[in-house]
């Protein structure tokens, strides 16, 4: 579903928010600590599971979720919706994903300015929850004209 450029941007240095629907069935974010996608397409995504417990209350195999990847040297952005495949525990891989993107993502802030108080309020190491999303539709979210512009759709 995705060209080589697409993955190596979801792989990348970039900032990532996942949307739900809460445990009450309200809109609910979280913010995601790395992105792999997988040969078969499916994208593994590590969420904090104390920071961001109540989106991750809500969700359950089958709904339907929102990750949006902005990479915050151009504010260049995409959004992934597709149905949660599965939901399961963090482990040890889970745990050297979330390292690499931190180690990754915090090199990249600070070079931009960040300070590192600022970096350290979402880096937390903490236990993961593992997303499996099956994607089916990419859009285009970088500000512009081209903002709603389907990228890729499954199938297609």
């Amino acid at each position: 579903m995705f060209d080589t450029e697409l993955v190596r941007f979801l792989q990348g240095p970039v900032m990532i928010l996942m949307a739900a629907r809460g445990v009450e069935g309200r809109p609910a974010i979280a913010r995601a600590l790395g992105c792999s996608v997988q040969d078969d397409g499916e994208l593994i995504v590590e969420i904090a599971a104390r920071q961001w417990a109540e989106a991750l209350g809500g969700l359950s195999a089958g709904d339907t979720v929102a990750l949006t990847f902005v990479r915050p040297s151009d504010y260049r952005a995409v959004q992934i919706k597709g149905p949660l495949v599965s939901r399961a525990a963090g482990d040890g891989a889970s745990d050297a994903r979330a390292a690499a993107y931190r180690a990754t993502m915090a090199a990249e802030l600070l070079r931009l300015g960040i300070l590192q108080p600022q970096i350290d309020q979402w880096v937390d190491l903490e236990p993961l929850t593992t997303l499996r999303v099956r994607p089916s539709t990419a859009f285009e979210q970088t500000p512009g004209e081209r903002a709603g512009q389907v990228l890729a759709h499954a199938g297609a």
